[in-house]
């Protein structure tokens, strides 16, 4: 008996790492990675779990019914992971939302948050289910121990569903992973009915045992589901191609005669895009007297390198993130473009663009940024003081450095106005000469030395290097470096006082972009998601230990467990998205190791969890009070290895990168030691209730929704990383000192 719900444990822990990491790469699609979308769909992952636990709990139930309810949660979770898939591809059919457009924020919103809800709050029930049947099974036991061992089971089960998506699942089609996992979940509720079931009713656990048979052949037809529901994420147009890679997924899709090519959802540019990209070469080559070195960062293929090779350089370097993205465009690009990519002249350096800049030693006359704005974590560190300075770095004398941002000069609002300043205000600090050229993209020229803003320069060298452009023609030139456009964004961005410079670990610019984006739906809602750039860290600091002392105060301490549950929750899930945003800012490939990530985290619960379930002690106040002053020592010193990598960029090295997952498993390690003294402090507190293990369960899980959502969503892109660090320092001590200055009687 005690076997099938460890069993049914595991399977479940399994199956919530699987279709979480699935979920979120999903949706990172639908929303192009934004981080504040990764943080939103854990908060409503945990939400809704804890929503599942919290109403499981309001009933009492015999032993059969429990059960049976457990037996039910594995079926639901087979047929409901498939179906959310479905639903995820299907949302910007529902919402209405175009092939690369960036989708309403309220709608997406509530869509994603709506489309979890079933799934997920199965999932909380069938964990309580679990700790219930369990403890009816074996009262002896009591809930305190068993609430512990699920717990622990729940975690291995977990720690395995990581490792086999890091090293099996991580590339494979989606829809063979649902199969898989409803296979597993169907063989799990077969083998409860078997053991709680009659011998005449058992007919139910063979038909369980056979559904998951048949569910292995779902596979069969995996590659046209696949299709179908991958092209949804492009209404009006047609998939060509899709492939998962190390750095996302990347697709190719046609429409009216031409292909378009997306990465993560985000369309990168169709297959030639003349017009587009004579405006980004031939802006910043002209700018430059004799253009023989030049870097490209980001995308060449579908007309930039041409333009570029116009010049008679005698080298050009592209680099480019993903090879697979190269791969695919040579499939659908036209033979002249490929042919550019081909030239003895171009060397395609095949990586991150910050690997490039800290590895490479050469120096470039033009290094031109032909990426998308700072929307992602992943982009906007193409926009910092960090990447500028080794921009710089990498310049000849007398180099140019030109970007790009979108932009509408007949309307700045005051978001545009934030984002386009603060990345004008990063340029200035290492580029004293930054020259606008705003149209619908707005163009940065930026050097150490000075800029010519006279047309009749740039149209003799043009002429010089005999020039025929479609588009950037000599009159052109003229219209773009005298119209009054110039001078007014010139003079907007050099008196704006409000937009702050953007970092790698305070990113500013990424939240201006995001603020940018929520106001061409909701001006409204934009202005509320700006409020707290206005609140001094003082004041959020104090008003979070005020908060604490007076929820103290009102609940006489009788809560202290659950609050103990919610900071270990809430702190846990805060490095949990620092780690992500770290990844993102020093390695760039996320999608591939997010499954790492979390992993790593569960690794440290589950040896934590073991661990507090052999402690002896029945003391446990003092314990408690010591965990939060580790987590508070651990953050500590998170932060100074945090310095330590960007002061020094040591990140890029091997040794960097198991440091973040050893600092994952030790902050899992202490929130998991903490989940089984928790519930033994609840249960001992005087006047304490059985029932009130499953309420620090959802504690736990409140406690780490607000986590990913706070942390993504404001304190890290308002705040920055290391004030993001002294917050949860400070909630960690301030919860320890109410276990070592009780109210209440000590146990």
């Amino acid at each position: 008996m005690k076997r099938t719900f460890i069993l049914s444990l595991f399977v479940l822990g399994f199956s919530s790492l699987v279709s979480q990491v699935v979920v979120i790469r999903e949706l990172a699609v639908n929303f192009y990675g934004n981080e504040f979308f990764i943080g939103w769909v854990l908060f409503a992952w945990l939400f809704w779990t804890a929503a599942g636990s919290i109403f499981e709990g309001k009933f009492s139930q015999p032993p059969r019914k429990t059960c049976d309810a457990l037996w039910f949660c594995h079926v639901l979770v087979a047929l409901l992971f498939p179906v959310i898939l479905t639903l995820i591809r299907s949302g910007k059919l529902l919402l209405g939302t175009p092939a690369g457009a960036m989708p309403d924020l309220f709608s997406a919103l509530i869509f994603s948050f709506l489309a979890l809800g079933p799934f997920c709050a199965v999932l909380g029930f069938q964990f309580a289910s679990a700790v219930r049947g369990w403890t009816l099974q074996e009262a002896a036991a009591g809930s305190c121990a068993v609430t512990g061992r699920s717990y622990l089971y729940e975690t291995i089960g977990f720690i395995a569903g990581g490792i086999l998506f890091s090293y099996v699942f991580v590339f494979a089609n989606e829809f063979k992973i649902a199969a898989g996992v409803a296979a597993l979940n169907l063989t799990s509720a077969g083998l409860l009915i078997h053991g709680f079931r009659k011998t005449k009713q058992k007919f139910l656990g063979i038909f369980c045992v056979l559904a998951a048979l048949v569910s292995l052949l779902i596979p069969l037809n995996a590659g046209t589901f696949q299709q179908q529901t991958s092209s949804w994420r492009f209404p009006q147009e047609t998939l060509v191609d899709s492939e998962n890679t190390v750095h996302g997924n990347i697709a190719v899709t046609w429409i009216r005669g031409q292909y378009n090519f997306y990465q993560n959802g985000l369309l990168l540019g169709a297959g030639d895009e003349k017009l587009a990209n004579e405006y980004l070469v031939h802006f910043s080559m002209l700018f430059h007297p004799a253009p023989k070195n030049v870097l490209l960062l980001g995308t060449g293929f579908n007309g930039a390198l041409r333009e570029i090779l116009k010049y008679a350089s005698e080298k050009v370097t592209v680099v480019e993130l993903d090879p697979r993205q190269i791969h695919m465009a040579k499939k659908y690009i036209s033979r002249g473009l490929c042919r550019r990519l081909d030239d003895k002249r171009v060397r395609i350096w095949l990586g991150d663009s910050w690997s490039f800049l800290r590895t490479d030693r050469e120096t470039f006359d033009v290094v031109i940024l032909n990426t998308p704005g700072p929307s992602t974590v992943l982009m906007n560190r193409q926009f910092t003081t960090e990447f500028f300075k080794q921009v710089k770095a990498r310049l000849a004398p007398g180099g140019i450095v030109a970007t790009h941002l979108k932009f509408a000069p007949d309307f700045v609002t005051l978001e545009l106005e934030n984002l386009a300043a603060s990345i004008y205000k990063t340029l200035k600090r290492f580029f004293p000469n930054v020259l606008v050229l705003p149209e619908d993209t707005l163009y940065m020229v930026a050097s150490m030395a000075p800029l010519t803003q006279d047309p009749e320069v740039l149209v003799r060298r043009m002429q010089a290097r005999g020039l025929k452009n479609a588009f950037v023609s000599p009159a052109y030139l003229k219209y773009r470096l005298t119209n009054d456009r110039v001078a007014k964004v010139r003079d907007l961005l050099e008196v704006n006082r409000r937009a702050r410079l953007n970092k790698d670990l305070r990113p500013s610019g990424y939240y201006y972009d995001f603020l940018y984006w929520v106001s061409s739906f909701d001006p409204n809602l934009a202005k509320v998601f700006a409020w707290p750039l206005k609140i001094p860290f003082v004041a959020l600091a104090g008003g979070l230990v005020l908060g604490m002392f007076l929820w103290r105060i009102i609940s006489r301490g009788r809560s202290l467990a659950a609050m103990a549950m919610a900071t270990g929750g809430f702190s846990l899930m805060s490095a949990e998205i620092i780690l992500i945003y770290g990844f993102q800012i020093f390695y760039g490939n996320l999608y591939y190791r997010i499954a790492w990530i979390i992993t790593a985290f569960m690794v440290g619960m589950g040896i934590g969890t073991w661990a507090g379930n052999r402690r002896e002690s029945a003391v446990v106040r003092s314990v408690l009070g010591g965990l939060h002053l580790g987590a508070a020592f651990y953050f500590l010193l998170l932060s100074v290895l945090w310095w330590m990598m960007a002061r020094h960029s040591m990140a890029m090295t091997g040794w960097a990168e198991a440091l973040f997952l050893a600092g994952a498993v030790m902050i899992g390690g202490l929130v998991g030691f903490e989940f089984p003294c928790a519930i033994y402090y609840a249960v001992h507190e005087p006047g304490a209730k059985e029932e009130k293990t499953g309420s620090i369960y959802a504690a736990d899980l409140l406690g780490a929704c607000l986590g990913a959502l706070l942390t993504a969503g404001f304190l890290i892109p308002i705040w920055g990383i290391y004030r993001t660090f002294l917050l949860l320092i400070i909630l960690n001590t301030t919860t320890s000192l109410f276990f070592y200055f009780p109210k209440t009687k000590r146990i």
